[in-house]
C-alpha cells in the first residue's frame, strides 16, 4: 500500500467532491471514493475540526477520474 499525499496538485485529474456532510470525517469519505480506486491524493478542508463540506482527491488511475 503506497503513502496517500494530503496535498493534491493542480492537474486535469484533481476531482473537487461537494455536499459532503459536516459530520462525515476523512476515513468515512475516503472509504466511498476508494470504491472507485486507489487513491493518491486526498484532502479535506476543515473548520475547528468538522468538514467545510467539500474535498479534492485524485486517483493512482486516471481512468478512475471518469
Amino acid at each position: 500500500m503506497g503513502i496517500l499525499k494530503d496535498h493534491v496538485e493542480d492537474s486535469p485529474n484533481k476531482l473537487f467532491v461537494g455536499g459532503i456532510p459536516h459530520d462525515y470525517n476523512e476515513d468515512m469519505v475516503k472509504t466511498i471514493l476508494m470504491r472507485y480506486g486507489r487513491l493518491k491524493a486526498f484532502h479535506m478542508p476543515k473548520d475547528n475540526g468538522k468538514s467545510k463540506g467539500f474535498a479534492f482527491c485524485e486517483y493512482i488511475d486516471a481512468n478512475s477520474t471518469n
